[in-house]
Order: C-alpha cells, then sequence, then structure tokens
C-alpha cells in the first residue's frame, strides 16, 4: 500500500481488517490441510486393496521315489544269471 491515511482510527480499522483476513486464511489453510490428510489416507486404503496380494503355498515336494515291492526284490539284479539265458551266449 503506497498511501496510508494519516489518522489512527482508519489506521486501526485496516489493521482490524488485515488482522481478519490473516485469521481467515489461516482457518482455511488448516481446514485443507485436514482435507488433504484424509484424500491422502484414503488414497492409500484404495491402492492397498488394488493391489493383488501373491498367494502363499507351502513349497512342493519333489515326487518320492518309488518304493520295491517284495517281487522285485526278489528278482535278480544282473541279467546274466536270468534263467532263459542259455550261459553260453555271452
Amino acid at each position: 500500500m503506497n498511501e496510508l491515511p494519516p489518522d489512527s482510527p482508519r489506521l486501526r480499522a485496516i489493521l482490524a481488517h488485515l488482522d481478519k483476513q490473516i485469521a481467515d486464511t489461516e482457518t482455511v489453510a488448516t481446514y485443507l490441510r485436514l482435507q488433504r490428510h484424509a484424500v491422502l489416507a484414503a488414497i492409500s486404503r484404495a491402492e492397498l486393496r488394488a493391489v493383488p496380494r501373491p498367494v502363499i503355498s507351502a513349497p512342493k515336494r519333489p515326487p518320492a521315489a518309488p518304493v520295491a515291492s517284495p517281487a522285485a526284490a526278489r528278482r535278480p539284479a544282473s541279467s546274466s544269471n536270468a534263467p532263459w539265458k542259455h550261459r553260453g551266449s555271452r
């Protein structure tokens, strides 16, 4: 403001008006900060719900080795001892 009135009553009126504007602006700023915080919290909640969570399953076990039957245990280990082979055909 380039030109201020010289008398004290008008200067006090201007000062009161400026103080009120500052107070109103601070109130609005506080309200806007609260609203901003609420919106950020809502965004965080929405984004957490939107992210697909991986399904955690138990680790897969390798297939078990086949268990030999009692009949398989009685079979000869070497094919050279097989009764249907002739001994002289090696």
